[in-house]
């Protein structure tokens, strides 16, 4: 005769009953365990409001990529809409990388709108200049745009840089958004003549910002280059 030597005090919970698709996760509350189910691209694992369970979510801190445009073909801009620059977050990213223009002695910058790019904020920027081999050093007041490269030298792909756009959710007379970055350029004077620009400027729009653009302020076009935005999760 076989004896029971030992039994659990209760049922366990199967496992395979709880968590029933694919990218489930396991987790338990105070009363066993629970099913997560998948969150949606971009999301992010965070604790809920009451730390007591995990959920998903697009704050969960630091940087979201929100969207990254390739320049494939001639371009005079590179914007970023109000499906992109939402009020979901009150501060952005803009990284630049590898621009070619198709001319030499462009300007570049970026514009803002509360209207979805049907007109521009007024814009008042500025920018202190070093040469990076060699000496010369210079400062720019009075742009009506953000500054991210002046003279830029024609199929050179050496324009790079980032800046930030702050506070854009802000409303009311004074409450301005500002820009700030830095950026490298190779000048149009010759291939070798290279430099790094610190760049600032106040966006003088008292509205809810939803529109940025990267865009050749001199009418020339883009052939090439990265533009990516992210936002600052609060």
């Amino acid at each position: 005769y076989w004896t029971k030597l030992a039994a659990n005090r209760t049922d366990g919970t199967d496992v395979g009953t709880t968590i029933t698709t694919q990218g489930d996760i396991l987790y338990r509350d105070g009363s066993g365990l629970q099913r997560l189910a998948k969150g949606t691209a971009g999301q992010a694992l965070k604790m809920n409001s009451g730390a007591t369970a995990p959920e998903w979510g697009t704050d969960a801190g630091g940087l979201v990529l929100l969207s990254r445009q390739s320049i494939t073909s001639n371009v005079t801009s590179v914007d970023f809409n109000n499906t992109i620059i939402t009020s979901a977050y009150d501060n952005y990213l803009f990284i630049w990388q590898g621009i070619d223009n198709d001319q030499a002695n462009d300007d570049i910058g970026f514009r803002t709108s509360s209207d979805n790019g049907s007109t521009y904020s007024t814009t008042t920027g500025a920018a202190w200049y070093v040469r990076a081999n060699g000496s010369g050093t210079g400062q720019i007041d009075s742009y009506a745009y953000h500054i991210a490269a002046l003279d830029s030298h024609a199929d050179a792909n050496a324009t790079n840089g980032w800046a930030t756009l702050h506070n854009v959710n802000s409303t009311g007379v004074g409450d301005y958004k500002t820009w700030t970055g830095i950026g490298s350029v190779q000048n149009h004077g010759t291939a070798a003549d290279n430099y790094t620009y610190h760049s600032s400027a106040i966006v003088k729009d008292p509205s809810v910002l939803n529109f940025v653009g990267f865009y050749n302020t001199t009418g020339g076009n883009f052939s090439d280059g990265i533009v990516t935005c992210y936002g600052y999760a609060q």
